[in-house]
C-alpha cells in the first residue's frame, strides 16, 4: 500500500484544478504554523519541487490521529497571497515560495506529513510521505519533499558550517509506502479534502 492516489476522471480533475486554483494562487495562507518563541529549538527549512501546491500538516501522535495542523503550504512558483520565510540557514536554492525556514520544538519527536499533488496531461496525482523525526536543539536542517509521480519521498538533512563553508549531511529518507509505524496515517492521506 502506497500513500498516492491517481485520478483520471474530469470530475475529480475539474475539482482539483479549481482547489488548486482557489489555494494555489489566491486565498490561501502560505503558512499558518506557529513557532516556538524559546526554549528549545531547531530551526529547519522545508521544501518542495512541485509546481501544484504541497501542504505540510504535524500531529500529536505518530499515527497521525490527534490534533491535526497545517504548518504551511509550499509551491515551486507564484502564490498571491504568499508570505515567504527565511531564518538565514545556509545553502539557501529554491523558490521563495518553495521553501520556509522555521523554528521546530527540539524538545520532542515531531510526527508531519507532506501532501503533495501534480497533473501531468489529464492525470491528477496526490502523493503524500508521513515521517517523525526528533531535531536537535540550536541545529539547522532541510527537509525536502521530492515528488516524481507515481513517489515521493521526504529527506532530512543536517546543515552545518565548516571552515570552508556549509555542509548538507544526510540523516535519513522516508517515502510513501506503508510501513507498520505509518499504516494508520494512511486514514489522514485518504481523507477528502479541498486544499
Amino acid at each position: 500500500m502506497k500513500f498516492f492516489k491517481k485520478k483520471q476522471s474530469e470530475r475529480w480533475i475539474g475539482l482539483g484544478v479549481a482547489a488548486l486554483t482557489l489555494c494555489g494562487a489566491g486565498g490561501c495562507a502560505s503558512i499558518t504554523y506557529v513557532e516556538p518563541t524559546q526554549g528549545e529549538r531547531a530551526r529547519v527549512r522545508f521544501t518542495t519541487n512541485t509546481i501544484a501546491p504541497t501542504v505540510l500538516r504535524s500531529y500529536d501522535d505518530r499515527a497521525c490521529s490527534t490534533n491535526e495542523q497545517e504548518w504551511m503550504r509550499l509551491r515551486n512558483g507564484y502564490l498571491i497571497s504568499a508570505s515567504p520565510k527565511r531564518l538565514g540557514i545556509a545553502l539557501w536554492a529554491h523558490h521563495e515560495n518553495a521553501a520556509k525556514e522555521v523554528y521546530a520544538d527540539a524538545t520532542k519527536p515531531l510526527t508531519l506529513m507532506f501532501f503533495g499533488n501534480e497533473t501531468v496531461g489529464t492525470t491528477y496525482y496526490s502523493c503524500g510521505v508521513p515521517l517523525t523525526h526528533k531535531f536537535e536543539n540550536n541545529r539547522d536542517y532541510e527537509v525536502a519533499y521530492v515528488m516524481t509521480a507515481p513517489s515521493c519521498q521526504a529527506t532530512i538533512y543536517e546543515i552545518s558550517s565548516k571552515a570552508d563553508g556549509a555542509v548538507r549531511t544526510h540523516l535519513s529518507t522516508f517515502n510513501n509506502r506503508t510501513s507498520p509505524g505509518t499504516a494508520t496515517c494512511l486514514d489522514q492521506f485518504k481523507k477528502r479534502r479541498l486544499y
